[in-house]
């Protein structure tokens, strides 16, 4: 997700919006584990939601979020429409039924905005997530890139995979 993420920051830098604030949401924050793992600019403000209130008040006490809520994102985020620049999605989506939460999370991004996915492959296939980003209005997959999480763990046998969406 990294990789997707500073081209991101590059491609904003080139469009002259390096000195607008970046509105970021982790959509499945967890204990808070993404700022600890992807340098955040100075600008930018981390929003952070989870199903677990637990682990929202952990990511609460690490104090990297520009502010936190309880949200499950199998169903509408708390956010008004439009509201984020990038959208990261890490682990969460296979523990969803279907592909209708893609929705969810294009709404709250604005335009030019783009959503990092990242979950096991197998779940991105079964749910048909491909052709979710192909039938929906006003995004495309600008990356789908298949890897293995633990390639220092051979008894792990899931591929992932890490996919890229634009809002234009």
């Amino acid at each position: 997700m990294r990789p997707e993420f500073e081209a991101f920051l590059k491609d904003r830098l080139e469009r002259g919006r390096g000195s607008v604030p970046l509105h970021v949401l982790d959509a499945g924050c967890g204990d808070g584990l993404l700022p600890e793992h992807i340098a955040m600019t100075v600008d930018t403000e981390l929003t952070g939601c989870d199903l677990s209130e637990r682990l929202v008040a952990i990511a609460l006490r690490k104090g990297a979020y520009r502010s936190l809520c309880v949200a499950d994102c199998g169903e509408p985020q708390p956010f008004r429409a439009g509201s984020f620049d990038f959208v990261f999605c890490n682990g969460v989506l296979g523990y969803l039924e279907s592909s209708a939460p893609l929705a969810h999370l294009v709404r709250v991004l604005r335009p030019g905005g783009r959503i990092a996915l990242c979950f096991r492959w197998q779940h991105w296939q079964e749910r048909q997530y491909e052709q979710a980003v192909a039938d929906a209005r006003g995004v495309r997959l600008l990356r789908l890139a298949r890897f293995d999480p633990y390639p220092r763990n051979p008894a792990y046998k899931h591929d992932y995979v890490c996919a890229t969406i634009l809002k234009e």
